[in-house]
């Protein structure tokens, strides 16, 4: 049975104050992005955070930003061409926002 995440919360997360704080989101973001069931979340809702903290210059959040970006586009584009990394999220929003599925899970 599945169990129901707050992924809003989640999301929130990512922008604590704190970078522990941080570095525990990325790493349930990185968890969760090998699940299809959240893939359309992280990326229409998360993608830019998670790309943004993937220039974070602390190892443990931007290196789990990296495996997560990694991870849910299935491309191994280097961590520093931020400008191929955004292309990438524009075309994978683009293409989930053509799925039948209207709704994005916000809870």
């Amino acid at each position: 049975q599945a169990v129901p995440l707050p992924l809003a919360k989640l999301r929130a997360a990512l922008d604590f104050p704190t970078d522990d704080d941080r570095t525990k989101a990325m790493a349930v973001v990185a968890g969760l992005s090998s699940n299809p069931a959240h893939r359309r979340f992280l990326i229409l809702k998360a993608g830019g955070d998670i790309l943004r903290l993937m220039q974070s210059r602390q190892p443990a959040i931007s290196d789990t930003a990296y495996a997560a970006i990694g991870i849910l586009s299935g491309q191994e584009i280097d961590r520093r061409d931020l400008p191929s990394w955004e292309r990438w999220l524009e075309r994978a929003k683009a293409q989930e926002l053509e799925k039948p599925e209207a709704a994005v899970p916000s809870k």
